[in-house]
């Protein structure tokens, strides 16, 4: 009979106290043909104590000695605030959202106090929205993102003391300056919105239909803007991903086209309004506003300009995964970069990370005396993998594609022989595992509260 491990003995039922009962019990076990504990088998048997009193170490649980591990610092309240509600990504969204509150407030403040204004204009309210929504943008862009994990992620990186480089892995937060940027924006249209409409009731003019078309499409961008924070709340994207990655794509073409009138219809407001000096062109060009929606809306198209229909390898490898490889696709793939592939561009895209395949066969010697090669066969394919000619690296890579979902499950039951691709391949969080040696990593398969 094999020795019990840890896992049968927490599988048996909890002796009583008594003698007799243990008795009893071990000799049922032993009819029945149930493994039984011997006490010689551990130096630590479980105490016959109830579940509930046992200790919560998960080592002494099962009959070993105590943890290993340190205490944990502080208590229970203060590594929540510390490391979940105080995350960096929460940190640099506070620190974007809370700037650009002071700045409001200030102005604010002096347009209260003073009785001017033109302290605090709704120009102001415009410029910073839309220069919140560049930076917004901006962040999320592949070769800005690719661009600051090359800055941190460098050879001689690794040089510098452990704190330097755990300071500099912090990189990957950067999405919390994306979603600081995107509120600070919708709360300086607000003030926008405010002052526009304060100015305007204030003027003794006649409204016009011009502005009542600036009154729609500014209310509606305010529309768009909370609806798209609303559906990027964490609790409501992750329940409802799909209507999510929608809501953000389709409503924000929206609102910088509405954004785009708004402007044009300002300028020819500000053209037809009394004492004018500057003609509907010049109003356009000395706005700030005008240049960054320009700068805004190329961002937006460039994605999709790298849309593209790749042929695809697909190999089975389980009923819970799929292995795609695409080939002589022209970027030169790292490790820790995610590629964006889709059989639906306009409805969703998924990133999954890329395995780079060797640049030529090479030997590798998996035991004694092997000599196999990582040929084209072991990689499921018929030709050698396709090289950059500047660089030497290989432009073939791999994903490996988990049941995760609908879509996916869909993927992994129906091998696709072409899917779309979208921009080009973007660092993510495995990137910084180059800054420390060694390195542990733990996939549990599900996300699990720390």
């Amino acid at each position: 009979m094999r020795s019990p491990t840890p896992r049968d003995i927490e599988a048996q039922p909890r002796p009583a106290r008594s003698s007799a009962s243990l008795n009893s019990t071990a000799s049922t076990l032993a009819a029945t043909g149930t493994p039984t504990f011997d006490s010689k088998a551990f130096a630590h048997p479980l105490p016959p104590t109830p579940f509930s009193a046992v200790s919560s170490d998960l080592f002494t649980r099962h009959g070993l000695p105590s943890s290993p591990l340190p205490p944990k610092n502080g208590p229970r309240l203060y590594r929540y605030l510390r490391w979940n509600f105080g995350s960096v990504y929460r940190r640099l969204f506070a620190i974007v959202y809370l700037a650009n509150i002071a700045a409001m407030t200030v102005l604010a403040a002096s347009r209260i106090t003073s009785g001017d204004p033109r302290s605090f204009t709704r120009d102001d309210a415009a410029t910073a929205a839309t220069a919140n929504v560049l930076l917004a943008i901006l962040v999320r862009n592949e070769h800005v993102v690719n661009a600051l994990f090359r800055m941190v992620c460098n050879p001689w990186m690794r040089g510098l003391p452990l704190r330097a480089r755990t300071l500099a892995a912090k990189v990957y937060s950067y999405g919390g300056i994306h979603s600081g940027g995107a509120v600070a924006a919708t709360s300086w249209y607000v003030a926008f919105v405010v002052l526009l409409t304060i100015d305007w009731t204030k003027e003794d003019r006649d409204p016009g239909v011009l502005r009542g078309y600036v009154y729609l499409a500014s209310y509606l961008v305010l529309v768009l803007l909370v609806c798209m924070l609303i559906s990027a709340h964490p609790s409501i994207r992750r329940a409802m991903h799909n209507w999510f990655e929608g809501i953000h794509r389709f409503m924000g073409w929206l609102a910088v086209i509405l954004l785009w009138a708004q402007l044009l219809l300002l300028a020819a407001d500000a053209g037809m309004s009394q004492g004018a000096t500057s003609s509907f062109g010049e109003a356009l060009v000395r706005s700030p506003t005008f240049w960054m929606l320009i700068a805004i809306t190329l961002l937006i198209i460039y994605p999709w300009t790298r849309l593209r229909l790749r042929e695809v390898h697909a190999e089975v490898l389980s009923g819970h995964c799929l292995k795609l490889t695409f080939r002589n696709t022209g970027f030169k793939v790292d490790y820790g970069q995610a590629f964006r592939i889709t059989d639906a561009p306009l409805r969703e895209t998924h990133a999954f990370g890329v395995i780079p395949l060797p640049s030529s066969a090479e030997t590798a010697h998996h035991c004694p005396g092997c000599t196999c090669t990582r040929t084209p066969a072991l990689l499921g394919e018929k030709q050698a993998p396709v090289m950059d000619q500047t660089s030497g690296q290989s432009t073939d890579f791999s994903l490996l594609i988990a049941k995760a979902g609908d879509w996916t499950s869909n993927l992994i039951a129906n091998p696709p022989r072409r899917l779309y691709t979208r921009g080009v391949p973007q660092f993510g969080v495995l990137r910084i595992a180059g800054l420390f040696s060694p390195v542990v990593v733990v996939a549990t398969g599900r996300i699990r509260r720390p």
